[in-house]
């Protein structure tokens, strides 16, 4: 699937560069971007904003847009599926612009299309793709996360170099080397709940635990004073964009 995707971007950047030094609005990017992924999966249909769930509307429930008392009709950017059936949802594809941050509801959609046990929509694959255009300290051009099972699997920085996208994984620091910088710091000890809690809000990464009671609420999550540490950690390991 990621060399799928990566040929579509690698295209993308070839033939429609001007969109993204331009950086105009999403709905253009994904558009062109969907239609060099349906060059990719010639067994699939590719869509842009499809609000269909079969006949029904796309809809999520208001566990993602907390301010609702009923379900809110969706559009995702982009999905690979087959339409008029259930049985072959393999990727759904959410994209932001670095000048735009507002990246929750997205990454909760993200994780809401890929849980497994929802068989009304439980896509194989879901990726989330920010847009930087260079502009950043790492000089990256944007960021691949991977989502699976309701989580991030999997987190790239991709750069256009040499008329090709070169794909970097980023490497994420063992829990007891944020506690050990953290301690060294302010000379208290968080817990590796709290930074697993953090790590879930960035949108990072992560393994759910088998012990865990509700993989949808923590039950001990971060405290407000330390989150801001742990966020600075994962920046200084180069976890996260500017």
């Amino acid at each position: 699937m990621i060399t799928k995707f990566k040929n579509a971007l690698t295209k993308l950047y070839t033939e429609d560069k001007y969109l993204i030094d331009a950086f105009v609005n999403e709905r253009s990017i994904t558009h062109k971007l969907g239609c060099y992924l349906q060059e990719e999966y010639d067994t699939y249909n590719v869509d842009c904003e499809y609000n269909r769930n079969i006949l029904d509307p796309k809809s999520i429930t208001k566990k993602i847009y907390m301010d609702l008392t009923e379900s809110k009709n969706i559009l995702p950017d982009i999905i690979v599926h087959e339409r008029g059936t259930n049985d072959r949802n393999h990727l759904i594809v959410e994209c932001k612009k670095n000048n735009n941050r507002d990246y929750d509801q997205d990454r909760e959609k993200l994780k809401y299309y890929t849980i497994s046990r929802n068989d009304n929509l439980g896509y194989d694959y879901g990726i989330f793709l920010v847009l930087s255009r260079g502009i950043n300290s790492k000089k990256l051009d944007g960021s691949i996360t991977i989502y699976q099972d309701s989580v991030p699997k999997e987190k790239y920085y991709y750069y256009w170099r040499n008329n090709q996208i070169e794909l970097e994984k980023v490497k994420l620091p063992k829990y007891k080397m944020i506690q050990d910088s953290i301690k060294d710091k302010i000379d208290k000890t968080v817990k590796t709940c709290w930074i697993a809690d953090v790590k879930e809000q960035l949108g990072l990464p992560i393994r759910i635990a088998n012990n865990r009671i509700d993989v949808d609420k923590r039950t001990n999550p971060c405290p407000r004073e330390y989150k801001e540490f742990i966020v600075k950690e994962y920046k200084n390991y180069g976890c996260l964009e500017d």
